[in-house]
């Protein structure tokens, strides 16, 4: 029964509710069409509204190691790629086992160059020693934006004054003389052992955890010779603390012209033996996608903030873009899986 007077409110509400609907069946097609529209040229709406070219959200920058260790030079160059990049690259250090934490948080990550990580030689020679379980494939080296070499040090009381009184005590007394460094078959003690192989000589290695504890045993007259990165011992060396006898550059460096190095003075295999860092991503990143890395760490390399802070710091400039760096680094593991295994 219906209500006098409503009749007329009753067509009217339906008339609207019919219009109501045409209208959202006309939205409903256009959307429609317009996703079809997307598809035929393989595009999403979401990718379209959020943008698929890369990047367009912030790069995270694995550190395998704790706060030191590279970890400057990593957040450094970083900050300075950002730049570069367009995009924030957030640093994020994963510590422990000797690099491997860091190396597989990265290798977990989608290969799509949102997750970047620092590496160095320190990475290699773990490879190399069977330390990390990863081999050189399992990793995309993108490129190296710097380096240090390594030098024998000793206290300021030492009675070794050169290089060839270092190695004259070892003949005289094979196995007496105690050389300190940073961890078991690493940069300093590769290059340790490649120098007692090539000197012929016999001497006992003693791993540190750590440059700084290397430091305060050869400053505490617990270690008969030190090998570090200048870095660690610069301050001393100017206040006449402790001297170095030689370097594992091929040519004497800027900043110690005085030292000599040790391929001058006849021992051949230490030539330009170099601590390396840089940056590597998981194999199978897109070639678009490495290719705008490539851009940005090469113009990060080159700008001259960068090249201020390597004057700075007095690091080596060591530039190496793919796939340069992806044939040195291989090469780099293989022969340091021969220098540990004892091998010519």
């Amino acid at each position: 029964m219906l209500v006098p007077g409503t009749a007329g409110r009753e067509v009217h509400s339906m008339k609207k509710g019919e219009y109501v609907m045409k209208k959202f069946q006309r939205i409903f097609m256009g959307f429609a069409v317009f996703a079809l529209l997307f598809a035929s040229f393989g595009v999403s709406p979401s990718l379209a509204s959020n943008g698929d070219k890369f990047p367009n959200r912030p790069v995270t920058l694995v550190i395998p190691y704790g706060l030191g260790s590279g970890d400057h030079e990593a957040r450094t160059f970083g900050r300075i790629m950002e730049k570069h990049l367009g995009v924030t690259m957030v640093p994020s250090n994963h510590e422990g086992g000797s690099g491997a934490i860091g190396v597989g948080y990265l290798l977990a990550q989608p290969a799509d160059g949102y997750a970047v990580s620092f590496m160095s030689a320190t990475i290699a020679f773990g490879m190399a020693s069977g330390n990390l379980k990863f081999a050189a494939t399992d990793i995309q080296p993108l490129g190296t934006f710097n380096a240090d070499y390594l030098c024998f040090a000793v206290e300021k009381d030492s009675p070794f004054k050169t290089l060839d009184d270092m190695v004259k005590f070892a003949k005289e007394k094979p196995g007496y003389m105690n050389v300190g460094g940073t961890n078991v078959n690493g940069a300093h003690h590769v290059f340790a052992n490649l120098f007692f192989k090539d000197a012929d000589i016999k001497a006992q290695y003693i791993p540190y955890n750590g440059s700084n504890q290397t430091l305060v045993a050869l400053l505490g007259k617990n270690l008969d010779v030190m090998v570090t990165s200048p870095s660690t011992i610069r301050q001393h060396v100017a206040v006449g603390d402790i001297r170095i006898l030689a370097v594992s550059t091929s040519a004497r460096v800027k900043e110690f012209p005085e030292v000599p190095t040790c391929k001058e003075l006849g021992y051949e295999t230490i030539d330009d033996f170099l601590n390396f860092r840089g940056y590597f991503v998981k194999p199978g990143t897109p070639e678009d996608v490495l290719k705008v890395l490539d851009e940005a760490f090469k113009k990060a390399y080159h700008d001259p903030e960068y090249q201020a802070f390597i004057e700075k710091e007095q690091l080596v400039p060591f530039y190496k873009g793919r796939p340069e760096v992806g044939e040195y680094f291989n090469k780099f593991v293989a022969q340091a899986e021969a220098l540990i295994k004892g091998e010519k």
